[in-house]
């Protein structure tokens, strides 16, 4: 915790002797999923029944994009 400190302390002096804060781009939190995949589409004769897939687990690989 003391880093991020001393980190945010040193990023304000040098705000003061080179405004660069208004340069950053903020944007809202949203969130990126690595591994978004559909089951694959199945070329199937009439009136045959396809193979079932399971729904991709959602919450497994994400990562908070800022």
């Amino acid at each position: 915790m003391r880093k991020r400190e001393t980190i945010a302390q040193k990023l304000l002096r040098r705000h003061v002797r080179a405004p660069f804060l208004a340069k950053l781009v903020t944007v809202n939190q949203k969130w990126i999923f690595f591994k978004s995949q559909r089951p694959p589409n199945q070329c199937l004769p009439s009136r045959q029944r396809g193979t079932p897939a399971p729904r991709p687990d959602r919450f497994t690989l994400e990562t908070l994009f800022m």
